[in-house]
């Protein structure tokens, strides 16, 4: 039978309120979600950027690059995913 293992080594999730790890164990455990929830911050993406993005593109590249954090620029992951496009067109 063939079968597959991965590992999680880190991992990371956005919501409105819920941003670090700790904060989804409270809620994990308790399933309350905050009162009054900060509004999520998209700071690892340059500004022109997140002007034409969806939400739910811009919480998926910022749990991107927040896993990543200094080991990759914005410029490169980007320049990875084009070239992943480009390769996927021909």
């Amino acid at each position: 039978m063939n079968s597959v293992h991965f590992t999680i080594n880190e991992w990371t999730a956005l919501s409105l309120g819920l941003s670090s790890p700790s904060e989804w164990q409270e809620w994990a455990e308790t399933q309350r979600w905050p009162q009054a929830p900060e509004p999520i911050k998209f700071d690892k993406i340059p500004a022109m950027m997140r002007r034409r993005m969806s939400n739910l593109t811009k919480l998926a590249l910022q749990s991107a690059l927040s896993l990543a954090d200094e080991k990759i620029s914005i410029t490169s992951f980007l320049l990875v995913a084009t070239e992943n496009f480009i390769a996927r067109l021909i």
